[in-house]
């Protein structure tokens, strides 16, 4: 089991160097570095990464979306998605990111924050049958 989820250290990381001056931040990355390796973390190195991006941008006011998607998404229907996410988290900006999802017949799954909007036609027959079956 490890001590720690990626997102764990990239939030102890974000605050270590925000509560430091800047001239010992080289030693605050050094040492965090070497604590990642010493917990035998260095697999996850790359979404401790995305996860201190994240910090980043939660704390400029965005919001990360990731959305699935079964075919790349237009632009007009990528602001769409960011304009309809700005609105239920009154957040001052959306970055989305865009996964292909071969196992979506249609449609998309929205992630953000703790958020999940299922708008898949996956979604929309389940909830159809049980409809149908209550």
């Amino acid at each position: 089991m490890t001590p720690y989820t990626p997102r764990q250290y990239a939030r102890a990381l974000d605050a270590a160097l925000r509560e430091a001056d800047a001239s010992i931040h080289d030693t605050i990355v050094e040492r965090f570095v070497a604590l990642v390796h010493e917990d035998g973390m260095t697999d996850s190195i790359d979404a401790i990464i995305t996860a201190f991006d994240i910090c980043g941008r939660e704390r400029a006011g965005i919001v990360s979306a990731t959305v699935y998607a079964t075919a790349p998404l237009s632009p007009e229907r990528t602001e769409a998605i960011a304009t309809y996410v700005t609105s239920r988290t009154h957040a001052r900006g959306v970055h989305v990111t865009e996964h292909l999802d071969t196992r979506l017949l249609g449609g998309v799954r929205i992630m953000y924050g703790d958020r999940l909007l299922d708008a898949s036609v996956r979604s929309r027959l389940s909830a159809l049958a049980r409809a149908l079956y209550a």
